[in-house]
């Protein structure tokens, strides 16, 4: 996914710091739910906006925006006008507030509308999304925080004899591990009979440790692939024929995965996707809120 580079920054940053919600807002997957994020000023230095100013949000992993609503709370910046972009999944702002920017010693909030995806893992805390202003000042744009505001979500533990059986694999940070990922064809058939292409993505927090895609069962196979963008991608070619991913059935495969030593943990990091395609043209696809898609959990931090 592109992102924007956003603006030029200021040799000083703002003196923010993050102020997430506590306790982190809890919101089962399907539902949607308020998540309050916001900045400190511990110092006593105040930065003034000559306005105007503008507000980027993204949501957390495997969420999205339930609208395009951004609302302060008490003294903070606003109101805001916002565009809705990458499925949904961040946020462009911008208000015409003018003046000081989270006065010394105060806090600044703002509330946002999270749809957590139904397929979400339960009792888990997805990689939280991030909020930052920037704004001009004195002819130079800063960023306020000296880190993004987080925006944070949890799903509460699943209840009754339906609840799904995660089969997740568990690899802690600072090691590697073995992890499925799958692709479903809601489609007709598409038959093969050229080459085949591959790609996928790796979580964040991960990287792939080797160029494998090791077919599971009557999954297309063998893979011949190499690593890109410092090993977060995998492209694949294969000379396999038939129809890759018959209708309504879903086709697996599994891939070497190493966890950063400082990811999160208790955490269930999603991939951005796979794409599976012949002749240019896409055959079947997944993204972050297929149940299919690359991810792994990171469990427990050791006694």
């Amino acid at each position: 996914m592109a992102l924007s580079s956003g603006p030029a920054l200021a040799k000083d940053q703002g003196p923010g710091i993050d102020y997430p919600e506590v306790p982190t807002a809890v919101i089962a997957p399907g539902q949607t739910g308020p998540v309050t994020f916001g900045i400190k000023n511990t110092t006593e230095t105040s930065i003034t906006s000559d306005g105007p100013t503008h507000l980027t949000v993204t949501a957390p992993n495997g969420t999205v925006f339930a609208d395009n609503t951004v609302t302060p709370i008490g003294t903070a910046a606003g109101p805001w006008s916002c565009t809705l972009k990458y499925s949904n999944t961040w946020m462009d702002c911008t208000s015409d507030y003018k003046g000081v920017i989270v006065p010394a010693g105060e806090v600044w909030q703002w509330r946002v509308n999270i749809t957590v995806n139904s397929n979400a893992p339960y009792d888990d805390t997805p990689v939280p999304g991030f909020a930052s202003l920037y704004y001009p000042s004195g002819g130079q744009v800063v960023w306020n925080a000296t880190g993004p505001a987080s925006v944070r979500v949890r799903t509460p533990p699943c209840q009754g004899a339906d609840c799904p059986v995660d089969t997740t694999a568990v690899i802690a940070p600072g090691t590697s591990g073995t992890a499925t990922f799958g692709l479903k064809n809601d489609s007709d058939k598409i038959p093969s009979d050229e080459q085949l292409y591959l790609s996928v993505w790796a979580p964040p927090h991960t990287t792939f440790t080797d160029d494998t895609v090791t077919a599971i069962g009557d999954a297309p196979g063998p893979w011949s692939c190499v690593r890109e963008f410092n090993n977060i991608r995998l492209r694949c070619v294969s000379d396999w024929k038939g129809v890759p991913v018959p209708t309504g059935e879903t086709r697996q495969w599994q891939v070497h995965l190493a966890v950063d030593s400082d990811a999160p943990y208790n955490t269930t990091l999603i991939g951005q996707g796979a794409l599976l395609e012949w002749c240019g043209s896409y055959v079947v696809s997944s993204n972050q809120g297929n149940p299919e898609t690359l991810r792994v959990k990171t469990g427990p931090p050791p006694a």
